[in-house]
């Protein structure tokens, strides 16, 4: 099984964001980059949380009720960042919850079980579409590929490429349970905020309590 594991590491990234290489703007200090996970009951969106956060991995989860959150502090080129992760509930009667907290993420991690032919990702990017009037980074998240073969996980990839090339947004294959590929998605989403949001500070802002102009160089929230 480890050798399965390794042999899918190339597949982490499919697709990845065009400015990968570009210096990020210098951020305000303030609160955290807040990103929401989305898709269906059992794609392990949980268990990417805790993965992402904490670095574990427990067998048995028990399905999200409402909402809940975890905050984590990285280093983005150089640059602190706090980054608030909320977990949503993938069950249709807490969707109007979920819809409450569009508002205000500022990135969105579309999660599917890549095991799953019949999830529904494009109902959970429409339903994004029309309830959330701001534009914010997104990626897709194909997840549990440690519980595939070589053989399944290059046609699934695929097929997961697909989508995300209809979707506009960029794909990885990620295991929450080995940690494949977890820590290089939000990696690339948090910078992606970093580099589009406009919550930025300008090198030559006049700092209002000293009175002169701020040299010290802002950091991504801290």
């Amino acid at each position: 099984k480890k050798e399965e594991v390794n042999s899918f590491s190339h597949f982490s990234s499919v697709i990845m964001f065009s400015t990968a290489n570009e210096t990020p703007p210098r951020m305000l200090r303030g609160a955290p980059i807040k990103l929401l996970t989305l898709g269906d009951t059992g794609a392990g969106k949980s268990a990417l949380l805790l993965q992402f956060t904490e670095q574990s991995f427990r067998d048995e989860f028990r399905t999200t009720v409402g909402m809940d959150f975890k905050t984590k502090r990285m280093m983005i080129d150089e640059n602190p960042v706090k980054v608030q992760v909320w977990d949503t509930a993938g069950q249709e009667r807490f969707r109007s919850i979920t819809r409450n907290y569009y508002r205000g993420a500022q990135g969105i991690i579309f999660v599917y079980d890549i095991t799953c032919e019949n999830h529904n990702i494009r109902k959970w990017a429409a339903d994004l579409e029309e309830h959330s009037k701001t534009k914010v980074q997104k990626i897709l998240i194909a997840n549990k590929v440690d519980l595939l073969s070589s053989k399944d996980l290059k046609t699934n990839v695929q097929k997961g490429k697909e989508l995300a090339e209809e979707l506009e947004i960029p794909l990885f294959a990620t295991s929450a349970k080995t940690g494949e590929g977890v820590e290089e998605a939000f990696t690339a989403l948090v910078r992606s905020i970093c580099k589009t949001t406009r919550l930025y500070s300008s090198p030559s802002r006049v700092d209002v309590f000293k009175g002169t102009k701020n040299s010290r160089e802002s950091r991504c929230c801290s």
